[in-house]
């Protein structure tokens, strides 16, 4: 029992490139990828890492853009209630620049 139990974490402790890339793909070196214990085809995996790349950037983007807004909103709030109006127009104008 001790031997078979050994054996199965083995196997994890070689799969480890793998797993680390089904956790966080973007981290994962493609080159030490082992498969064989998964049943994926490497052509098939081959064309969807461009997209699962891209999705990530995408998702990345968002996120920051996510969090720009909310400082902004928070500075707005901050200025209005302490009643500067030039100030908040001028953060108006940097609203316009996030990227």
């Amino acid at each position: 029992m001790r031997e078979a139990f050994l054996s199965r974490f083995q196997e994890f402790k070689n799969s480890g490139a793998t797993l680390v890339f089904v956790k966080n793909h973007l981290n994962a070196t493609i080159t030490e990828l082992k498969f064989s214990p998964f049943e994926i085809d490497i052509g098939c995996f081959e064309i969807q890492l461009p997209d699962l790349k891209s999705k990530e950037i995408w998702r990345s983007k968002f996120k920051r853009l996510c969090v720009e807004l909310e400082i902004l909103e928070k500075k707005k709030w901050d200025l209005s209630s302490q009643h500067k109006w030039s100030a908040l127009n001028d953060l108006e104008k940097e609203a316009l620049t996030i990227r």
